[in-house]
């Protein structure tokens, strides 16, 4: 997948057929990087959003042994090289976070794009406050998405546990990486404090849910939890990994913490703990961040940068 010559030849009849002004590439898994190289010898200009860390690693992840990579391991170097060196046929590279776009701009990557821009995803959202179901006053923290090591699922479920409060409830949703996976931390951490919800729309979860925290222990890109807590007038937890942090605004939106640092989730849960009232003075600011993602604003910064490109 580092080279595919295969989807190369095909992708090239498309665009001799279709004869676009320019190709916007995103997640490349299966097309790979070969299509920039059709359409250089066609003269067409090529977009690139980093939606995570395909051209780096072959995981996408860059993530090895319960901890981040500072750098390109010896095999992620090797299988990375026509990607890397295709990169530099990319007239205008967009970041969906500041964090991904710099970590490639690090490594060496887009060294001749002439446009490079961060640009957040988008979400048709509906600005539209979710009130908790909570009669008793408890505060409830939501864990959104899959459950699996490398997203924090444990290392939260463990960290909330060791809190021993009754002012709180833990609401868990999502699947297991594996069912098995799953499976171990329903027995491992039965308490009446915390619940597996199991998957639920969105519009179910945040109607749920006081807090959203974002407790992954990988460098994860831009995670949409982010975008859909704020359409719902939702204060955020958030990890420092990866380009969660670069939305909270802290004391206004929500809090960052530092998964090396004992104890800092713990505080950070304990501001809402002590104060019932926090999530719902932190809201209005939410619903206002939330803007940010609106399609139409979204949109008008891609065709900005697609005429550019296209002089």
């Amino acid at each position: 997948d580092s080279y595919n010559p295969f989807a190369a030849s095909k992708l090239t009849e498309i665009m001799k057929s279709e004869r676009p002004d320019l190709i916007h590439t995103n997640n490349l898994a299966g097309f790979s990087v070969s299509i920039w190289n059709s359409a250089r010898r066609l003269h067409i200009p090529v977009v690139h959003t980093i939606r995570d860390h395909y051209l780096l690693c072959p995981n996408s992840t860059m993530y090895k042994n319960d901890k981040n990579c500072l750098k390109q391991c010896s095999s992620c170097r090797i299988l990375a090289v026509p990607r890397k060196k295709q990169s530099s046929v990319v007239q205008a590279v967009v970041g969906v976070s500041r964090f991904i776009l710099k970590k490639h701009e690090k490594f060496g990557y887009f060294p001749k794009a002439q446009i490079r821009a961060q640009i957040y995803n988008p979400s048709d959202i509906n600005l539209t406050p979710a009130s908790s179901n909570s009669t008793d006053g408890r505060i409830q923290f939501g864990l959104i998405g899959m459950l699996a090591p490398i997203k924090g699922t444990e290392y939260f479920i463990k960290r909330f546990a060791s809190m021993k409060t009754d002012q709180a409830i833990l609401k868990i949703f999502g699947r297991g990486i594996t069912d098995s996976y799953e499976k171990m931390l329903i027995e491992r951490y039965k308490s009446d404090n915390i619940e597996f919800m199991g998957y639920r729309k969105p519009e179910e979860i945040y109607r749920e849910i006081d807090v959203a925290v974002i407790p992954s222990l990988c460098d994860d890109a831009f995670p949409r939890v982010v975008i859909e807590a704020y359409s719902h007038g939702m204060p955020i937890i958030a990890t420092s990994m990866g380009g969660a942090s670069e939305m909270i605004d802290t004391g206004r939106t929500g809090f960052i913490f530092d998964p090396a640092v004992q104890g800092d989730l713990e505080e950070k849960m304990g501001k809402f703990i002590s104060d019932p009232g926090l999530a719902q003075v932190l809201s209005p600011a939410c619903l206002e961040k939330a803007k940010n993602f609106e399609i139409d604003n979204v949109v008008g910064q891609y065709i900005d940068i697609y005429t550019r490109v296209t002089g």
